[in-house]
Order: structure tokens, then C-alpha cells, then sequence
């Protein structure tokens, strides 16, 4: 076994001993974020989104990026460019339309494995000396206890984090790989959930058909699920819907929380609906001044990335 691959399962295997509590605060092993009212993600009106694609544009090739110095890869998917016409959150009586370029988003949200590489610097040697721009991102501090709150971490979707630990994570990676890695859109993030279809959920217009594609409050008995053990979007994306929220920059550039989780009700799972960041994540943090890093009542929250595809990348079948 690579030495990466066992300090990897070593970090792994530490946050699922040392407790369930972010930064202090206690939480019980298995114990689900509780979502009061004023937390749950809601549409800014009944209008759904709507999207068009355009079908005549060039197809380009998903791939596969491997971080360097650790066994641990994440497979990105092409999303065709197109528009989006949206309820403006600030006047919901609008629409907004955007443009969509070509862009590449991660498969699957990103995991506790992906997340623990860039905490705890897996991908450097042991008792490597030397900085690279990668080095020099600004990295979470470490919890003390584990965020994950006894759900998993092998697999599962990294939750508790802050929308700064979030982006530093897409900087890491940009900066380890040279490619353009960074958060999505509002925008970007709604047009993908959707993947070309105009329905209520991208599902169907029923909810029952949200069972195939999403963990959500009616099937995960309050807990996280392995990324991907749901049904992807018509673009090869999993767990939109469901399973983690995710991070995104919202029109009104506030950041929001987008795709529902794990613990909310099937209105959460409509694309438009939107939880914009606030205090109210981290109420219960007993440190002063609260954590930048780590929610505390953010146990429901991650992120997935995307990449900017390079101006040289090649159509697919070329």
C-alpha cells in the first residue's frame, strides 16, 4: 500500500474516533442537523427556472483529474453551454437570463477523502521541506473532533464547511493542477442540476420521482449517503439534489446553499431553492470570534467544484 493511501486511511480512521462535535460544540454520534425554519432552503417564487441548450455547440470529453501526491482522483463532467432565465432573488417579480459557457463540474460533491487532503496536507511527503503555490493556500484550522458527525467519511460527502473552506479547497486544487478549479455560480449550479430539462424538479414534475435521484428527508433517515448510490442527472451528475447542500455564488453575489440535503423536504429539492449564508449556520459556536472554517449548524453542508475548460481543450471525437 502507498504511503499516501495509508495516511489517508489514517486521518479517515482518526475523525471517526475522536468524537462528533465541530469545533467544540457537542454533537452526538449520528445525530442529524436539526434545520429550524429560518434554515431551510426555499424558491424566491413558485416560477420554476428555465433552460435552453445549445445542442449544435462542441462536445468536449470528460476526464479524470488525479491529485498529485495522493491515490485520490475526481472525475469531471462536460456541461454543454446554453442559457438560464431565473427568478431574480432581488425582485422576485423579475427574471434574469444568463449566458452558460462550457464547463466542466465534479461528478459527485467533494468528499471527506478529497477534503482531508487538502486539511491535513496529504499530498506532500512526510517530512517534506520546500513551499509550492498549493502550500500556500490558507488551510482550515483542523477540528479537534470530527465534523462529520459519525456518518461517514471514506466516500461520503464532506459537510460543515464554510463557503471560505469551500473556496480554498477549489483554489488548492487549481493551484496543484494549473487549471482554472474554483466554485460554481448560482447560475451555473441550477443550469447543470437541470441538465436540459424544464420539469419542476429535474427528475419529473412529481415528487415521487425524487426518490431515484436524491437522499433527501423522506428516504436518508437523517444521514449522509455514499456519493453517487443515487441515480445521475441526464449530464453524468450526482446527488444535485440531496444528499450535501452546496456552495455557490448566488445572483444577488450573496453566497447560497443550493441542492436541498439530506434533512430537507422535497420544496428544498426545486433548483430555485436557495439558502443564503448567514449567522444563523454557526448560532450555536461558543468561540469568539466564530469559526470562518466550520459550521455548527451547517451539518448538512458542502460543495462540489468546477473547472473552467482550457481555451486549447479538444471537442470530443477529435
Amino acid at each position: 500500500m502507498k504511503t499516501s493511501q495509508r495516511r489517508i486511511m489514517s486521518i479517515s480512521a482518526y475523525l471517526s474516533v475522536v468524537g462528533t462535535s465541530v469545533a467544540g460544540v457537542g454533537v452526538r454520534a449520528g445525530e442529524p442537523p436539526v434545520i429550524p425554519p429560518d434554515l431551510m432552503p426555499t424558491a424566491p417564487s413558485e416560477k420554476a427556472s428555465s433552460v435552453a441548450v445549445k445542442s449544435d455547440a462542441p462536445k468536449l470529453e470528460p476526464y479524470t483529474e488525479t491529485i498529485s501526491g495522493t491515490v485520490l482522483t475526481i472525475d469531471m463532467a462536460p456541461i454543454p453551454p446554453g442559457t438560464i432565465t431565473m427568478t431574480d432573488p432581488a425582485d422576485p417579480t423579475k427574471t434574469v437570463t444568463k449566458e452558460i459557457g462550457s464547463l466542466y463540474f465534479s461528478t459527485v460533491e467533494i468528499s471527506w477523502d478529497h477534503y482531508n487532503a487538502f486539511l491535513f496536507g496529504l499530498d506532500k511527503p512526510e517530512g517534506a521541506v520546500g513551499t509550492t503555490a498549493a502550500d500556500a493556500v490558507t488551510k482550515p484550522t483542523k477540528p479537534y473532533v470530527s465534523a462529520d458527525r459519525g456518518f461517514g467519511t471514506t466516500g461520503y460527502p464532506v459537510i460543515s464547511t464554510s463557503y471560505r473552506g469551500a473556496e480554498n479547497f477549489a483554489a488548492w486544487l487549481a493551484a496543484k493542477t494549473g487549471k482554472k478549479y474554483r466554485l460554481p455560480t448560482e447560475a451555473e449550479w441550477e443550469y447543470a442540476c437541470r441538465a436540459g430539462a424544464n420539469t419542476k424538479y429535474p427528475s419529473g414534475d412529481d415528487a415521487a420521482s425524487l426518490d431515484a435521484v436524491a437522499w433527501f428527508a423522506d428516504n436518508a433517515e437523517a444521514k449522509t449517503h455514499l456519493l453517487g448510490s443515487k441515480e445521475a442527472n441526464a449530464w453524468g451528475l450526482y446527488d444535485m439534489m440531496g444528499n450535501a447542500g452546496e456552495w455557490a455564488k448566488g445572483l444577488d453575489n450573496k453566497w447560497v446553499i443550493k441542492g436541498g440535503s439530506f434533512v430537507a423536504d422535497a420544496n428544498a429539492m426545486r433548483p430555485e431553492a436557495r439558502l443564503v449564508n448567514t449567522g444563523a449556520l454557526n448560532a450555536s459556536d461558543p468561540n469568539i470570534p466564530k469559526s470562518k472554517w466550520w459550521l455548527t449548524e451547517g451539518g448538512f453542508v458542502g460543495f462540489r467544484v468546477v473547472c473552467e475548460p482550457d481555451a486549447n481543450a479538444k471537442p470530443a471525437g477529435k
